[in-house]
């Protein structure tokens, strides 16, 4: 009985990420982090899969959540691109993402001519913004929309996982970390 509902429950765990990451025809990297205190560069890169296009008429747009220890006035991105901050999304519709209102998003929002998704490594040259914080979450996330380049009426969009600042211990591991602690306490407990 224990094992087939650990089985049940790895199987859940696989298939949600498994959903998440083949949902991103655009991928935003994993950041590189940089500095010394006190404050941290968070610098990111995207690349596509050769099925979207940016277009500032569609709008093309990708959101990082819930980047903690925001400091003011330091996003960044590449030129062509205009960086914001927003407490709530820009999320394309039908995509749902926990979004804390209290912690601001990166928002960049492409605004030159129609061209393929390009490929931009994370760095100075890239997209990112400064954090009080160098401790990562790596179960945040990331939403993009973007120009179907076999439908040019249609929009493509899509999530998936990346790091972003945190102060504390994500809750997702926190819960986890509970869950396990009260299964060994209960087979520890029935053993006796």
């Amino acid at each position: 009985m224990k094992k087939s509902l650990l089985k049940v429950l790895s199987a859940a765990v696989m298939t949600v990420a498994g959903a998440v990451l083949a949902n991103a025809s655009i991928t935003v990297s994993n950041p590189v982090v940089s500095g010394g205190g006190p404050n941290f560069t968070w610098a990111y890169g995207i690349s596509g899969d050769g099925q979207e296009q940016l277009n500032a008429t569609v709008p093309t747009f990708f959101t990082i959540y819930d980047f903690a220890g925001y400091v003011a006035g330091s996003i960044f991105a590449p030129a062509g691109w205009t960086a914001t901050t927003q407490l709530v999304g820009t999320t394309p519709s039908g995509q749902i993402i926990p979004d804390s209102p209290s912690i601001l998003n990166l928002v960049f929002t492409y605004n030159g001519a129609v061209a393929p998704v390009p490929t931009i490594a994370a760095g100075p040259s890239g997209f990112g913004a400064l954090s009080t914080l160098v401790q990562a979450n790596p179960n945040g996330f990331f939403t993009y929309q973007a120009q179907k380049i076999t439908n040019l009426t249609a929009s493509d969009q899509g999530q998936g996982p990346t790091s972003v600042p945190t102060a504390i211990p994500e809750p997702l591991s926190m819960t986890m970390l509970g869950g396990g602690l009260a299964l060994i306490g209960m087979l520890r407990f029935r053993r006796k």
